[in-house]
């Protein structure tokens, strides 16, 4: 039997002390509770020290466990939708294939752990720590991890469609053929992740820093990357047609060739080159730049009205 030490809180109180068979205790009026039978008693293991314990498939659907700790816990195939676990530290813990739809864990400690093919649907991870935590084939659809800490997480496979990264950081994440389609990450660091054959389309990608990022085959269809910084991005075969570049750092190195483009960007392009000082330049060149038609010359002010016509 596995005995709980006592802790204090941060307000000097004592966390709980709890035995295994007060925890099956806790455990069996929950059940009751969920299943609006009599004696039943929704479980309030707040600031509870749960290191360690084994609660694989435990049903703890909308329990209180604000402030609890779970460093090392296995809670493998755990049902905690809708649970309260705001500042809970979860460090190392085992979730893997557990169900956190709904769940509340704002300013949780999840550093490295495993929450492989886990269910966080609309979960609120908000300045959550999951540094190095494994979440592949993780289901993050429309979770909030706004400020999260997620650098060195994998997420590989991951859905994250219309998720709330804004300002998260996913520096060396990886993210390989992740689902971020619709998915808000304005600000976010994405420094040198991985986001091979990544979906991110129509995402919000507002001054996101894709610093040497790969993103090779990625689909960025219709994506805002108004200055995204894309320096040194590894960006071929990517898919960038219908996304807005406008004051973007865009890489002018061999890791942009095969880039797919629109009209839009190559008129973008073309007007750019159009503008450039020229007077260094070999005669070939300057004969070049100043032959170009129309269409490379002012094309694309019909995008911007703040790009006048170059005569």
């Amino acid at each position: 039997m596995w005995q709980i030490s006592e802790v204090k809180n941060v307000n000097g109180m004592e966390k709980m002390k709890i035995s295994e068979e007060k925890l099956k205790d806790v455990l069996a009026k929950h059940k009751k509770w969920l299943n609006k039978e009599e004696g039943g008693e929704i479980a309030n293991l707040s600031e509870a020290d749960l290191r360690g314990a084994d609660l694989g498939g435990a049903d703890l659907q909308w329990a209180n466990l604000l402030g609890a700790r779970f460093q090392g816990a296995s809670l493998r195939g755990a049902h905690l939708q809708g649970a309260h676990l705001p500042g809970a530290s979860l460090q190392k813990a085992n979730l893997l294939g557990a169900n956190l739809q709904g769940a509340n864990l704002v300013w949780a400690n999840l550093k490295w752990a495993n929450l492989r093919g886990a269910r966080l649907e609309e979960a609120n991870l908000e300045e959550a720590d999951l540094h190095g935590a494994n979440l592949k084939w993780a289901n993050l659809e429309w979770a909030n991890l706004r400020e999260a800490n997620l650098e060195e997480a994998n997420l590989e496979e991951a859905n994250l469609q219309g998720t709330n990264l804004r300002g998260a950081n996913l520096e060396e994440a990886n993210l390989e053929e992740a689902n971020l389609e619709e998915a808000n990450l304005k600000g976010a660091n994405l420094q040198g992740a991985y986001l091979e054959w990544a979906n991110l389309r129509e995402a919000n990608l507002f001054r996101t820093n894709f610093l040497e990022a790969n993103l090779l085959g990625a689909n960025i269809e219709g994506a805002d990357l108004r200055g995204a910084n894309l320096e040194e991005a590894d960006l071929q075969e990517a898919n960038l047609r219908g996304a807005n570049l406008d004051l973007s750092c865009f890489p002018l190195s061999c890791s942009s060739f095969g880039v797919k483009v629109d009209d839009r960007l190559v008129l973008q392009l073309f007007a750019r080159i159009a503008r450039l000082n020229i007077e260094a330049c070999s005669e070939d060149v300057r004969a070049l730049v100043k032959n170009l038609p129309s269409l490379a010359k002012n094309g694309f002010c019909k995008y911007r009205d703040d790009v006048k016509e170059y005569d």
